[in-house]
């Protein structure tokens, strides 16, 4: 898998991810950078948490 697809997987799981949570009109509106660290904390933990329930 190249750099680039790797890339835009990650990025369509972590805007999935902050579907889940309801951020996405955040950013839509402001992008990811409109997002507190607390929000983008909450990103990650539910990342790592899907992540490890798939193995």
């Amino acid at each position: 898998m190249t750099n680039n697809r790797k890339r835009l997987t990650s990025e369509k799981f972590r805007y999935e991810i902050a579907q889940e949570l309801g951020l996405s009109d955040k950013i839509k509106s402001g992008g990811w950078e409109s997002l507190s660290a607390r929000e983008a904390g909450m990103i990650v933990r539910k990342m790592i948490e899907k992540g490890e329930n798939s193995l």
